[in-house]
């Protein structure tokens, strides 16, 4: 949630400081320059946009891609900032006259308050997103996570544990089914060609990120499954739920206490719920303590030291006047 807070700020912080307060400030230049006014405006407030959007979906689906595109809109945000910077005479275009651009020559404008609160807003939003990225496939002491195991004649070969709800395939072709993950291969003929056993459904009830699973049954399966505390065969199962779906696939909520096994020749799949035994080291915001840290620290640096040469960074020194000033200094 912290780490949502941090992105969904972020974002805001950036679509202030691009249309309430001016980045641009010089004698040169006339008076002040907004944000807004740049043709990098719409780039900036679209990464802004897709930052939030991508971090409300990557809290809400646990999904690492999500919390990925939110880190490269903050990137995107900063890309944009730094451009209007160094190339101001060609996003100013009809906002600062011909003759002020002439008069700024080789030299950088003085950055204002709303420069810096964009290039703030883009660092918090990139921090935000990267917390999620890391802990988007952590797993949490109090939810349990959908287990599948691939038997074959009663011993285990294959196991997943879904950290990310995901949906679960299974097939006799397997040159289809392996192009998803996770997905279980069968015999020839013991099942479908290729079917969505388990469909992944985020369900509020069940906690943030810690979704419901829908069970995918055909007319043909056998097995066992026990679904709310009650033991039911898959056909019997498959005949309740006819009320509830069309065609030969009908889908039934499982989570919980639920499992089941279901048998396709000499393969079985074996699904519960269950509390992970072993954790993967978390920090304070339940984040995978190593990835946390290092992008973190990778992040704060990085734009720390690109902020750094903005601010100090004038090309209207030559390399000699930048020399006399180190010897000065």
């Amino acid at each position: 949630m912290r780490m949502l807070f941090f992105a969904v700020s972020g974002a805001i912080g950036v679509a202030i400081g691009v249309s309430a307060a001016p980045w641009f400030d010089s004698s040169i230049l006339g008076g002040p320059v907004s944000g807004a006014a740049l043709t990098t405006a719409p780039l900036v407030y679209g990464a802004a946009a897709v930052g939030a959007v991508a971090s409300v979906l990557a809290f809400v689906l646990r999904k690492r891609r999500l919390g990925g595109v939110a880190v490269l809109a903050s990137v995107a945000a900063f890309t944009a900032l730094a451009m209007s910077w160094l190339h101001l005479p060609d996003v100013a275009a009809g906002v600062v006259s011909a003759e002020a651009i002439a008069r700024l020559g080789d030299t950088r404008p003085h950055t204002a308050p709303g420069f810096w609160l964009t290039a703030a807003g883009a660092l918090v939003l990139g921090i935000g997103a990267l917390g999620q990225l890391a802990g988007a496939g952590s797993y949490r002491r109090r939810h349990r996570y959908l287990r599948v195991s691939q038997l074959w004649n009663g011993s285990v070969v294959r196991q997943n544990l879904l950290a990310e709800p995901e949906d679960v395939r299974v097939g006799t072709d397997v040159a289809s089914i392996r192009r998803e993950k996770p997905a279980f291969a069968l015999p020839a003929g013991a099942g479908p060609n290729d079917h969505a056993l388990f469909e992944a459904r985020f369900d509020k009830s069940l906690g943030r990120g810690d979704g419901s699973y829908e069970l995918a049954l055909l007319p043909g399966f056998t097995g066992a499954l026990n679904l709310g505390g009650q033991s039911v065969t898959p056909k019997d199962a498959w005949t309740a739920a006819a009320s509830a779906g069309s065609g030969d696939v009908r889908h039934l909520r499982v989570g919980g206490d639920d499992w089941g096994k279901l048998d396709f020749g000499d393969v079985s799949i074996v699904f519960q719920f269950v509390h992970p035994g072993a954790m993967p080291a978390t920090g304070r915001f339940g984040l995978d303590t190593w990835l946390g840290t290092s992008a973190a620290m990778a992040v704060v640096a990085l734009l720390g030291f690109a902020s750094y040469l903005c601010w100090t960074f004038d090309p209207s020194y030559g390399d000699y006047e930048f020399r006399k000033q180190d010897k000065r200094a």
